[in-house]
């Protein structure tokens, strides 16, 4: 895939090997017409383009030698549960609740998704919740052979999970006293109205690592994040947050929305405060579920958002230094996500995945999402259609390579993708209700990406030092707050 940076220096980025390349023009006739054999143009050697592209493209073509391709292999249910026993089972996610005291307008679980859950009253029993974990826990001990050293971790879900707080602890407290041999590591996603002093004490005392939701300033959090009589929640939320900045408490990060009509400098300027955690995620509404939250917007404002981030874009390729630190809105949006572009592209002669060849999707077991009713689920994002077993029968490994065989076939135009290896799509963007699409109804990631790599590479042209180090300073820094945070 050819892409140009804003300064017009043009790249050539090799699906097979992961590497992007300064693209001469001998090297554009290369790559783009694979019978030029620029290696037996020898009257041409000596010229510096040429002599470099020489041996450039001779290396080149060793590594495309050189890759390892596995033979395919049969999906079956043992394989599976080897693979999760090995590399799975990373943590155990509990819905504790479907009911929430809020109503935001982009929730997953509302009516703008229509494959998705509603809210409802209901919470998890502590009988499904024990049993829930006991079989996590079993999954950690036979995993043990494979894995020794791994620590599990567990998480708490909603709706908003703090509605049912004494369930949260007989759970933490059941694991300290039941498995003391076991370091849990506990995570809990909240919108934060209701972390008062004494939920804040417990979580604290377990060293929990704490996700609050916080779309920015009064302003751009309070047009989405609604209590539900439509009341703003902002000013709760930031006295609850007050409460853990001035205590010191540093396993607190921020996970904030934005969309079309986000003011994209304002929030540069609020998560810039140095009296609020640093943010963990920044994104926009999941396309996934039949979301029809972006029904709301015109041309018009989608045009004038993407003249607002072009704009933004421009203002922090300018305005950064190569020493900065991992900090910021900007930093979330384009710095980070420009360096993980670059920086973690798969290892160059990786093999492929046998298992799942395309897209980013995981082997579903490496995280379990459990819902109210006991049932287990591939995580906490895709819609509740693809169950993959229960407490009582545990996961199901036949069901799990069922739907990979499946979601393989799904794949009709990955094959000759021009970036299958940078791939974020798995799961919840391919599930429509009950089915997986064909990603060629859908996916356009290869004109995005296209995008995207030049923002990257223009980024990197300018701030080569910071570019390195923004995704190590990030994952460094989430490592410290859960295991898995950085998914």
């Amino acid at each position: 895939m050819e892409f140009i940076s804003r300064s017009g220096n043009k790249y050539w980025f090799d699906n097979k090997t992961g590497l992007s390349l300064p693209l001469t023009p001998s090297l554009e006739k290369y790559f783009q017409d694979k019978a030029y054999d620029i290696t037996k143009d020898k009257e041409k050697i000596d010229d510096d383009e040429y002599g470099y592209n020489y041996k450039l493209i001779k290396k080149i073509n060793k590594l495309h030698q050189m890759l390892v391709v596995n033979p395919p292999v049969k999906i079956e249910s043992d394989l599976i549960k080897k693979i999760i026993l090995k590399e799975g089972a990373l943590q155990l996610t509990l819905g504790v609740t479907e009911d929430c005291n809020l109503r935001c307008k982009y929730c997953v679980y509302s009516d703008v998704y229509k494959y998705s859950r509603k809210p409802t009253k209901k919470k998890m029993s502590f009988n499904i919740a024990k049993k829930a974990l006991d079989y996590y826990v079993s999954l950690i001990k036979e995993g043990r052979r494979y894995n020794p050293n791994r620590r599990p971790a567990v998480g708490f879900y909603g709706g908003e999970p703090l509605l049912n707080f004494n369930l949260i602890k007989r759970c933490v407290d059941y694991l300290d006293s039941s498995y003391p041999e076991y370091n849990f590591f506990f995570t809990m996603t909240t919108n934060g109205t209701i972390l008062d002093d004494k939920k804040w004490i417990y979580l604290q005392e377990h060293d929990f690592s704490i996700s609050i939701s916080l779309d920015g300033p009064q302003e751009e959090h309070d047009r989405n994040r609604l209590y539900k009589n439509g009341k703003g929640t902002f000013f709760d939320i930031m006295e609850n947050i007050k409460k853990m900045t001035d205590s010191g408490y540093d396993k607190c990060q921020l996970s904030t929305v934005f969309d079309y009509k986000s003011n994209l400098f304002a929030l540069q300027d609020f998560f810039n405060r140095v009296d609020i955690p640093k943010i963990s995620g920044a994104t926009l509404p999941g396309l996934n579920d039949g979301c029809q939250y972006y029904n709301q917007f015109s041309e018009e404002d989608y045009s004038q958002f993407l003249k607002k981030l072009d704009s933004a874009f421009k203002y922090y390729l300018n305005n950064t230094k190569n020493n900065a630190e991992y900090s910021s809105f900007f930093d979330r949006i384009f710095g980070l996500n420009y360096s993980k572009m670059i920086n973690m592209i798969p290892i160059l002669i990786n093999r492929e995945n046998s298992i799942i060849p395309y897209t980013g999707a995981c082997i579903p077991g490496r995280k379990i999402f459990v819902d109210v009713d006991g049932n287990f689920h591939m995580c906490e994002k895709i819609n509740h259609y693809f169950n993959i077993g229960n407490i009582h029968e545990g996961l199901n490994f036949k069901k799990i390579a069922d739907y990979i065989k499946i979601y393989r076939q799904r794949l009709d135009k990955c094959k000759l993708c021009s970036i299958s290896r940078l791939c974020p799509y798995c799961y919840c963007m391919f599930s429509k209700g009950a089915q997986f699409q064909n990603a060629s109804q859908f996916c356009n990631q290869e004109q995005v990406f296209k995008k995207q790599m030049s923002d990257a590479f223009s980024f990197a042209e300018k701030n080569p030092v910071l570019i390195e180090s923004l995704s190590q300073d990030y994952f460094t820094w989430l490592a410290k707050r859960s295991p898995t945070m950085g998914d």
